[in-house]
């Protein structure tokens, strides 16, 4: 009876042995890190089709702005629509391209803001956007808003100034790598984006960007420095390396 007893036991203790191996493989299993989910170059990817032409990005609402602005005759030094009202903007945006298309809707506002002698000082523009594009390695389902305001309006100076924030969350679908679906929210803080009155191109400043991934259950955060150069790039710096973005 004793010898039963032993085997008895010493089955139990060696099935808590295995039992407790196979929480502890589940465990690190379940345990993956962050960074063999979610990538730098994923940042990237995501960071590029919040700021370029092709995918309705910030270059877009720039030109927008911009744009608005020169219909409205706002640089002269006594623009037509009133000081201090606000007027409202809504429309469409859709275009296709070659392995690329997006297609959103746009409201938004704007307003001119004058001096005491009744001259244009300063321009607020606000939109908020919300649609899809699709590209070679890339879809999104996203919003964007940005809130910007324009400086340098005087005639005698060839660009304007923009300074502000432009925030775009949303879901994507990787069509390279491992093709995950992330969920993102992308902030940018605009400083003196210099903006050609005439091309309504973004010539020169810099943005610092704030990036949240999530995939898998999994989140991580990446910081980035944008600097425009006026030939329509921009160089983007995520850590250790920089990447060249062609604003088209």
């Amino acid at each position: 009876m004793i010898k039963s007893k032993f085997r008895k036991s010493s089955m139990v203790f060696l099935g808590a042995i295995l039992g407790a191996s196979a929480i502890f493989t589940s465990c690190n299993e379940d345990e993956t890190p962050s960074s063999t989910i979610i990538t730098e170059e994923d940042a990237y990817e995501v960071i590029e089709g919040t700021l370029i032409a092709s995918t309705y990005g910030l270059t877009e609402t720039v030109e927008q702005a911009s744009t608005t602005v020169a219909e409205e005759a706002i640089n002269s030094r006594k623009a037509p629509i009133e000081c201090d009202s606000l007027y409202a903007l809504s429309f469409s945006a859709s275009k296709s391209f070659p392995n690329r298309s997006y297609d959103y809707n746009v409201e938004g506002s704007y307003k001119l803001n004058c001096n005491s002698n009744g001259e244009s000082s300063s321009f607020e523009f606000e939109n908020y956007v919300t649609g899809t594009y699709d590209r070679t390695r890339m879809s999104s389902q996203d919003s964007f808003e940005s809130d910007l305001i324009i400086t340098g309006l005087d005639p005698s100076q060839t660009n304007s100034i923009i300074n502000g924030s432009y925030e775009r969350k949303g879901t994507q679908q990787s069509k390279v790598r491992n093709e995950r679906s992330f969920s993102s929210q992308v902030t940018y803080t605009l400083k003196d984006l210099a903006i050609d009155k005439s091309l309504h191109e973004i010539e020169g400043g810099t943005a610092q960007i704030n990036v949240l991934l999530t995939a898998e259950g999994k989140s991580k955060t990446f910081s980035a420095n944008l600097t425009f150069h006026g030939d329509n790039t921009a160089s983007l710096e995520i850590g250790d390396n920089t990447y060249t973005i062609d604003l088209d």
